[in-house]
């Protein structure tokens, strides 16, 4: 990298976005804390993923991860808090890339589909899905499947995801791999305190 001035710049600025949205998140926690109430808004999915994508571009592009996408399209707007569906989707992503380390030709696909007046999303990947002990553990503090892992990513979107008046579940495909469900409304302005 070092004598590749255009790959320092870019992996500057993504670690400059990834800190101010880090820097956004913590300050949205701060008014959690003091129980403020969340705005639920129109929120693009495919927008939502598409940042997360970028975000997580250098560490998908040397794991070998290929990523793609099919939004239904009345099923890619969510009512949601944007900073806190990107959190989402950039844990479950930045967990598949890493399942499949030591796979050559991983892959990442995720779909949304309307389910009465609610979207519901699907990540799917080529890794060797959850352990029965992650399906029973993954949303714990602490517990983590990696040796590196401090175990506090899947406690938290089940927190947003709950914040958000959504829904996730975790499973393991038919073919493998593991498979997240996550549910949200895709109605009216609400409110949630």
């Amino acid at each position: 990298m070092q004598d590749n001035p255009q790959a320092v710049s870019q992996a500057l600025a993504a670690a400059l976005v990834q800190t101010q949205r880090i820097g956004a998140l913590l300050t949205r926690f701060r008014e959690h804390v003091v129980q403020e109430k969340v705005t639920l808004r129109d929120t693009d999915l495919v927008q939502c993923w598409q940042q997360v994508v970028n975000l997580l571009e250098h560490e998908r592009k040397a794991e070998h991860i290929t990523v793609s996408h099919h939004f239904a399209p009345d099923a890619s707007t969510v009512q949601a808090d944007r900073l806190w569906l990107e959190q989402v989707l950039h844990n479950i992503l930045s967990n598949a890339i890493q399942a499949q380390q030591d796979i050559p030709q991983g892959w990442v696909r995720i779909e949304s589909q309307k389910k009465g007046d609610a979207v519901q999303i699907t990540v799917t990947d080529g890794g060797p899905g959850f352990s029965p002990e992650a399906l029973q553990n993954a949303f714990m503090p602490f517990y983590s499947g990696r040796k590196e892992g401090i175990g506090l990513g899947m406690t938290l979107t089940e927190s947003l995801m709950t914040r958000m008046n959504g829904v996730i579940t975790l499973n393991n495909a038919p073919d493998g791999g593991a498979q997240i469900l996550l549910q949200l409304a895709n109605d009216k302005e609400t409110s949630h305190g």
